[in-house]
């Protein structure tokens, strides 16, 4: 097959040419959406971050009053006694009766 010999129309010419610069349209415009997305993703990641750290403190805060005010509680309860478990094991049962009277009323 001689090369010489062959005729293209200028309209194939053309078109091939057009083709391959809507591919290259094409991939720089897909680039540049996946540049831009994974920038925001970095963001919102960056900014969830954030707000986890700051809800931990937060948590950690809670527990460190609460323990705070049970060691208290502790102090102000055991002061000038020893500690008697029967006292908790009352409180306890007198709690489930309340409960249990509390459920009653509801049904």
């Amino acid at each position: 097959m001689d090369l010489s010999n062959i005729k293209l129309s200028i309209g194939i010419v053309i078109a091939i040419i057009a083709q391959a610069f809507g591919i290259i349209w094409y991939v720089a415009q897909l680039d540049s959406t996946v540049g831009s997305l994974s920038s925001t993703v970095g963001v919102i990641q960056e900014e969830q971050t954030t707000v986890d750290i700051a809800v931990l403190q937060n948590d950690i805060e809670a527990l460190k009053d609460k323990i705070a005010m049970t060691q208290e509680m502790a102090r102000m309860y055991t002061v000038g006694k020893a500690f008697d478990a029967s006292d908790l094991e009352e409180a306890i049962d007198e709690l489930d009766e309340r409960v249990d009277d509390l459920e009653k009323d509801n049904d």
